[in-house]
């Protein structure tokens, strides 16, 4: 894809392999002057790891955000931004924390479905289908 001309990556930390395998595909990215743009649609945790990536990444291009309300009050301790800017965190490792409670009181269910597809609505909802069943 590279050598094809792709310019902008947008790999996704949580399914691409952790930071580690993301930095590389990020370094590949690099030597035919491709820039990332870290795709997020996970929540907060990976949002944290995707804002982590993008700190050491020489062609780091914009991060990607659906962060809501929900999903700050997942965390303890919300990502920080300020005038549009993401701040690194200050909490050691992802510098996120968990709030227990808030995900006892919202628990995830697919339904027994296995998510490893795109899902065009929510996987609990009375209409839920995923890419595959739609016509």
């Amino acid at each position: 894809a590279l050598r094809a001309g792709v310019r902008i990556l947008q790999p996704n930390v949580g399914r691409s392999g952790g930071l580690w395998e993301t930095k590389k595909i990020a370094a590949l990215a690099e030597l035919f002057n491709a820039q990332v743009a870290p795709h997020i649609y996970c929540g907060p945790v990976a949002h944290a790891a995707a804002t982590h990536l993008g700190f050491t990444l020489p062609n780091f291009l914009i991060l990607e955000t659906i962060l809501s309300d929900f999903h700050q009050e997942v965390v303890a301790s919300p990502l920080d931004w300020e005038a549009g800017w993401m701040l690194p965190p200050r909490e050691p490792g992802l510098g996120v924390h968990l709030n227990h409670d808030v995900l006892a009181d919202h628990p995830y269910d697919t339904g027994g479905r296995l998510h490893l597809e795109m899902s065009q609505t929510p996987l609990d909802s009375n209409n839920s289908r995923l890419a595959s069943e739609l016509d």
